[in-house]
């Protein structure tokens, strides 16, 4: 523990119990946040830099690597449930579809099925013929 000398008397100066790994500054108890995994893992942090990952039930340091939010909650980037769509966003498996000649998860609402391709196609690829859909280069125009 630090000393200080005041008038010939040790002083002795009480560090806090907890730092932030963060700010280097000293924390309360109920402040601190234990961080199991992660960029600051076996570190405490200040709980306002701490953020809980819904995957596996962890406490990560808010800028992690290793966790995006998604819909306000916060998850693993190799979680089952979540997925990188072709803008790069992170977004829910389930509002995805996977296109397989685009080999990538597109959100659903940009995707239309094809029998014919039986793939998910981009709606942006996708053309009608005679009720059917196909993919923009599987059809020729007619001139």
């Amino acid at each position: 523990f630090p000393v200080t000398i005041c008038k010939g008397e040790r002083v002795y100066v009480n560090r806090p119990e907890y730092v932030c790994a963060i700010t280097l500054e000293g924390i309360d108890e109920d402040d601190a946040v234990y961080i199991q995994r992660g960029r600051c893992r076996g570190e405490y942090i200040h709980r306002d830099h701490a953020v809980f990952c819904e995957s596996d039930g962890n406490y990560y340091y808010e800028h992690d690597s290793e966790i995006v939010e998604v819909n306000g909650q916060y998850y693993r980037t190799d979680d089952e449930i979540v997925c990188c769509d072709m803008d790069g966003d992170w977004v829910m498996r389930e509002d995805c579809n996977w296109c397989e000649y685009l080999n990538e998860y597109v959100l659903e609402e940009y995707t239309i099925w094809s029998d014919f391709r039986e793939d998910h196609l981009l709606l942006t690829d996708a053309v009608r013929v005679a009720g059917k859909v196909y993919h923009k280069d599987d059809v020729m125009e007619l001139g």
